[in-house]
């Protein structure tokens, strides 16, 4: 059976890290003083490598695959959660080695009772445990969390290491994608190895950018409408006015659209003539900084224009 792309070229070493070189090298002189702290908190957005370089640290610990509990805080983030996980820490591991490594996936979720209830055994955790918090959102984890972890922020990846990725990738795999095609994806992936691997197995089997463009929605940011909507947002076009650009957007990832708004908005506040504009332009980067769900379609770029336009 064939393995997801993001699961099959998924680093299996700290070398093998796409952009993290500052974190590598970090961990690698705790590994070299047999050093390692118990609680760790990575920092950073979707899929840049967050879980990924939690395993190999668990792997580095010589925890045994089934001493290896991952949890989604998403849905697991109550004050019986984590005194039911409290309750297995306080026995042994199972297997040759006693290491228990525990990865709390989108922390941030976890209720400010339950990070209480963790106070405790994160600061004086038993020996064979380690804890490795993930999120995307650092502002929502208690200080009091923070101070008791070391933290990491990752960066999001260049597109030019994404495109040498996915062309090593696509060469391995026999695809016939061009170099336009694949520059398309890598740009669309925002700096996510496990974007740009999984989009580029959406584009298996074609080979014209425009069916890469269509599969992946996303805009052409050349000339498209949310380059459009961006330059009516600097000149305070009216939500009638923006709605009518979003209602030609329809079918387009929300997640992308925020993304452009985001990269043509960062360029063009560095350039700004005066104190009141810049706020506007934040004020504009603030309403898109948050993800979309795809799933909700439209919604979110509509209530990012609402809190900003009325």
């Amino acid at each position: 059976m064939n393995q997801d792309l993001h699961i099959q070229y998924r680093p299996q070493q700290f070398d093998e890290m796409l952009g993290q070189d500052h974190i590598v090298k970090s961990l690698e002189s705790l590994k070299a003083k047999n050093n390692w702290p118990h609680a760790f908190l990575f920092v950073g957005g979707s899929g840049c490598g967050k879980t990924t370089i939690s395993r190999i640290i668990a792997k580095e610990l010589g925890a045994d695959k089934n001493n290896i509990e991952e949890i989604d805080a998403a849905s697991q983030n109550g004050i019986d959660d984590m005194r039911a996980l409290q309750e297995r820490l306080n026995y042994s591991a199972f297997g040759s080695s006693p290491v228990k490594v525990i990865i709390l996936d989108e922390c941030h979720a976890i209720t400010k009772p339950a990070w209480q209830s963790l106070l405790k055994i994160i600061e004086e955790p038993p020996k064979h445990v380690y804890f490795m918090f993930c999120t995307t959102e650092a502002d929502k984890v208690p200080e009091t969390i923070k101070t008791r972890c070391h933290v990491y922020t990752l960066n999001q990846i260049e597109d030019d290491d994404i495109f040498d990725l996915i062309n090593y990738v696509s060469e391995v795999e026999n695809f016939s994608l061009d170099e336009k095609s694949l520059s398309v994806i890598a740009n669309a992936s925002w700096g996510s190895p496990r974007r740009a691997l999984t989009y580029l197995s959406k584009c298996r089997g074609l080979s014209d950018i425009a069916e890469v463009r269509k599969i992946l929605q996303e805009p052409d940011t050349e000339d498209g409408e949310v380059i459009e909507l961006c330059r009516g947002l600097m000149k305070s076009i009216s939500l009638i006015d923006a709605l009518a650009i979003v209602k030609k957007l329809e079918g387009q990832n929300p997640e992308s659209i925020r993304m452009v708004v985001l990269a043509y908005m960062s360029k063009v506040v560095l350039n700004a003539k005066s104190d009141s504009q810049a706020e506007k332009l934040l004020a504009i980067m603030d309403a898109f900084s948050k993800p979309f769900n795809s799933s909700e379609k439209m919604a979110p770029v509509i209530l990012a224009l609402g809190s900003l336009l009325l």
